[in-house]
């Protein structure tokens, strides 16, 4: 059973009448976070461009508004942040590692400018509050595990992630000087390794969950994922994203970074034969094979919770890995009815498998 994340609350700030801009609302956590944002009574406007979210998410609300817009363009920020109380800033060009890899560049510009852009509309229409998502990309490569809240400043941003990571840096510090200088209260989270069943396939730029799922349930050949299996991530499922960013923003408001996760650690190896309990048929033979550790990345990545539990004592997780892993088995059953996989990704050549997934070994926020 599914707790109703919508009754949880801090008790410290009512959503009742207020005026809330999602930014990324159309996304597979942004659509949660606005179902819960209705729920609380908030009057809710998004604002996407629905590169990588989809219109479908919000398809079962009616007392929403919608704005199709760029937020790299400065006159679309001040459209979509006028007249606002709440902003909860979560858009991002945030892509699967092997494609992150190869677009540092623009990867860095479209999220630093999407996030200053935000940040000095919010100043200009005097908006109340604001969430920055920010990202466990942000860690360096050798960070610590479990790893805590590290200063922005401390050696450089996850390699595989880098230019996602600098962006999202220079959007907290950003952050920092304008909560010192005009007041304005901002709650700044980091999250981990998110799911969910309303992501959108975006192919070889794809996240870790959905590219597993798939490469499980595909029923083609073999599984072959880099590592030793032991590989360990800290999922959280989207809807438990969405209420962490709830509660950050009712009582979290002190421009100090959060990190957000489940707090359970999951092995490739333990995903890998969830999903398969869950395929219909039996197939056994050459189910999983796991290839030796590339050198250099991270087999085990973790967040403290502890500055989570003390500052956010509300949140919990409502979503089990197994009802999450159910959610995903659904959506990869939708997107092949739908045709969402076809052209999608690129097999090697001479081979009857796709090569090995890496994602699971490299990047706690893919």
């Amino acid at each position: 059973m599914i707790e109703d994340a919508q009754g949880i609350s801090s008790g410290v700030y009512s959503w009742a009448g207020r005026r809330v801009l999602v930014t990324g609302g159309a996304g597979f956590v942004g659509s949660y976070l606005v179902d819960d944002l209705l729920a609380q009574g908030a009057a809710v406007r998004v604002v996407d461009d629905l590169s990588s979210g989809s219109a479908d998410n919000l398809a079962h609300l009616s007392d929403l508004e919608l704005i199709h817009g760029d937020l790299r363009d400065p006159d679309v920020a001040r459209e979509a942040v006028s007249g606002i109380d709440v902003v909860l800033h979560l858009a991002a060009r945030a892509y699967g590692m092997l494609h992150s890899m190869e677009n540092h560049p623009e990867v860095l510009r479209d999220n630093t400018l999407m996030g200053l852009q935000v940040l000095d509309a919010c100043l200009e229409a005097g908006v109340e509050r604001v969430l920055v998502v920010s990202s466990s990309c942000v860690y360096p490569d050798d960070a610590p595990v479990p790893t805590s809240e590290l200063p922005v400043n401390q050696g450089l941003p996850e390699s595989v992630n880098e230019g996602y990571g600098w962006a999202k840096r220079l959007l907290e510090i950003q952050s920092r000087y304008i909560h010192e200088k005009f007041g304005l209260p901002i709650a700044i989270v980091r999250p981990f390794n998110a799911y969910g069943g309303r992501y959108r396939w975006q192919g070889e730029a794809s996240h870790v969950v959905p590219s597993l799922v798939k490469k499980v349930l595909d029923r083609n050949g073999p599984v072959v994922v880099w590592g030793s299996g032991r590989q360990v991530r800290d999922l959280l499922h989207a809807r438990d994203f969405a209420l962490g960013f709830r509660l950050a923003t009712e009582c979290a408001v002190d421009c100090d970074p959060i990190n957000l996760a489940s707090g359970e650690e999951v092995s490739a190896s333990m995903m890998t034969q969830a999903l398969k309990g869950k395929r219909t048929d039996e197939a056994e033979a050459l189910f999983a094979r796991f290839h030796q550790v590339v050198t250099g990345t991270n087999t085990a990545e973790a967040a403290d919770l502890g500055k989570l539990r003390r500052k956010i004592p509300a949140f919990r997780p409502t979503v089990s890995l197994d009802d999450g892993l159910a959610d995903m088995v659904e959506w990869y059953e939708r997107s092949r009815r739908v045709g969402a996989f076809n052209g999608g990704v690129r097999r090697r050549a001479g081979t009857g498998h796709r090569g090995p997934d890496r994602s699971l070994l490299s990047s706690r926020c893919a």
